[in-house]
């Protein structure tokens, strides 16, 4: 997606500043669905597209699983 962005920038005369960052650890994608909020493990990533639905999965999460605390980002 980077050159595309580029191209566009350049055409627009936009100023474009590009950050990378070196993943500080390892990505692992689950081989299955997670089928329950309980299944969820510390270091798990959710994503949702709207604020309310990401509030009200922490809330669910949070409650189902005491001993897990979340971090919306």
């Amino acid at each position: 997606m980077l050159p595309l962005i580029q191209e566009i920038c350049s055409m627009t005369k936009d100023n474009l500043t590009v950050q990378q960052y070196s993943r500080l650890s390892p990505l692992d994608i689950s081989s299955s669905a997670v089928k329950s909020l309980r299944q969820i493990k510390a270091g798990d990533c959710v994503v949702a597209f709207s604020r309310k639905k990401l509030y009200e999965i922490k809330f669910e999460i949070e409650n189902s699983s005491p001993h897990i605390r979340c971090c919306l980002i």
